[in-house]
């Protein structure tokens, strides 16, 4: 798993990074006999999402691990200065523990993206001047596991592959990568399909008043 660490974090690019980072994490776990069980684990899936601007008003195909076949529109270039955030966003000011101030964390609440007239209501389509990208990054990683586990069902191959959306204005070149029934869907069918014990969504309060995230993890685990 080295040599994808090493060309993941050589890359200046810090989008979606969780997500990749988890499951990677997951692929060693696994491989690691005296290691935690996946039936002891617990995926934790993000209500709010993150925001980004960046340098360049137009998104540019990026490689991934070195693969010259798998492209990303995600990892791009950012300012690192976030753009307008949601109003449960932290502003930024406050220090840490170590003393470092905080910048603006720039997150939207899932509901608060329709509200604020970026997303459809029913999140398939960007408003504002806002355009809905897909990642395909994640099919990358999903293959670096699947790699790992040959016994795995081939259909494991559309759980995330086109789940994870993110939005990008090119005006004002804000890019909001972020959570939709579809990808908490497709992450509840690969815990439900690995064994790990359950879904953690962080946290209820992002989602809408018809808790369209919560239940489109229920239908799959329930």
């Amino acid at each position: 798993m080295s040599y994808l660490n090493k060309a993941f974090m050589a890359r200046k690019f810090h989008l979606q990074k969780q997500l990749v980072q988890m499951l990677l994490c997951l692929v060693h776990v696994q491989t690691q006999p005296q290691s935690i069980p996946a039936k002891k684990l617990i995926l934790g899936i993000p209500s709010y999402s993150y925001t980004y601007t960046l340098k360049s008003n137009k998104l540019t195909e990026t490689k991934f691990s070195g693969d010259s076949k798998k492209t990303s529109h995600l990892f791009q270039s950012t300012t690192g200065v976030p753009p307008k955030a949601g109003k449960t966003a932290n502003v930024g000011g406050d220090k840490d523990t170590c003393g470092n101030v905080n910048p603006p964390s720039g997150h939207w609440l899932f509901k608060e993206l329709s509200g604020a007239k970026k997303l459809t209501r029913n999140a398939k389509k960007g408003l504002g001047g806002f355009e809905k990208h897909y990642n395909s990054c994640t099919q990358t990683v999903l293959d670096i596991f699947l790699r790992n586990f040959p016994h795995s069902s081939p259909h494991n191959q559309s759980y995330l592959e086109k789940n994870q959306p993110f939005i990008f204005n090119p005006e004002t070149r804000s890019l909001i990568s972020y959570n939709y029934p579809t990808s908490f869907r497709a992450k509840a069918k690969f815990v439900l399909r690995h064994g790990l014990a359950g879904v953690e969504a962080f946290n209820a309060t992002g989602d809408r008043d018809d808790n369209i995230l919560l239940r489109s993890v229920w239908k799959v685990l329930a």
